[in-house]
Formats: C-alpha cells, structure tokens, sequence
C-alpha cells in the first residue's frame, strides 16, 4: 500500500510540476581523468590566421571596453607575427575612445616582439590620435624600448620558441 501511494505520489509530482525524481542514482559522480593538452611552442606563424580571425571577432563586439580589453589580451601575447601586430593595430585605430587606442597600443610596445613593421605603422598612423600627450606616450614608450625585431630576426622564434630575440 505504501509504495502504491508512494509510486502515484511520484508520477502525480512528475506530471503536474515538470519535476524528475531518481530513486538510488546514488551520490556517485563518475570521474573524469584530464590529459594535460599537447603544446607545440608558438613560433609566430602558425597561429597568425587564427589570431588575426580572433581580432575581427573582436571588431564586432560593441562595447569599446570590451574591445579594448580583448585586444589588450592579445596585444600582450608572445610571439605575435608581424603581420597581425599591424592588423592589431588597424583595429586599435576602429577604437572610439583614444585612451582605449593608447593604452593597446602601449601593451603591443611593451611586448618583447614588437615588430618594426608595427612600429612603422603605429608612427604613420600617430596622427589619428588626437591628444598630443597622448601621441608622446607613444614615442616615449616606442623610445625607452630602443628598437623592435625585424623580420630577419623573427625567423629566429622559429628555433627559439620562448623568445623573439
């Protein structure tokens, strides 16, 4: 009789609440064992698609903040190509707010390899920022660095992974 009335309970609670009941699921949960992913060191190229596809994705998003703090995240990777520093850069400049712009562009300058294409770049388009103590945080930044790696010397991260000379 119990489990009659019991039984009925439970298919009266599924029905009319939208509610599952498990009758001796136990407490169990099943473990997992997580294999440690396979990294292959970053030699600048492999991942220069990917990244510059990431930096378009990032474009779309509406918040300026959030634009600037992805594309801050990325400005701070190692190893970034040539190549996608300058696409970094072109979408630094899609930034509304010129603090935004400046202080991405301050990380890129930062990051040991900061290419001398990028640097380039980032002095022909030094006039798209408004604030003159704005454009001489750039220079002074670009300054205190002294230098950049150039592309004969980003074909050595391929042999070098850890470091962009």
């Amino acid at each position: 009789m119990k489990n009659t009335l019991l039984a009925t309970g439970l298919v009266v609670c599924i029905f009319t609440t939208g509610c599952v009941v498990s009758v001796g699921g136990g407490s169990r949960r099943p473990t997992k064992t997580h294999k440690p992913h396979d990294r292959t060191p970053c030699t600048g190229r492999e991942d220069q698609s990917a990244t510059m596809a990431e930096i378009d994705a990032v474009n779309r998003l509406i918040s300026d903040t959030h634009k600037r703090d992805r594309l801050n995240s990325i400005a701070n990777r190692k190893c970034l190509a040539p190549a996608t520093q300058v696409h970094l850069i072109n979408s630094v400049f899609k930034l509304i707010s010129e603090s935004s712009k400046v202080d991405v562009l301050l990380t890129l300058i930062k990051n040991p390899c900061f290419s001398c294409k990028a640097k380039i770049v980032i002095i022909e388009k030094l006039h798209g920022l408004i604030s003159e103590s704005h454009k001489m945080k750039i220079l002074d930044a670009m300054d205190k660095r002294n230098g950049c790696v150039d592309e004969a010397k980003q074909i050595i991260i391929e042999t070098k992974p850890t470091e962009c000379v």
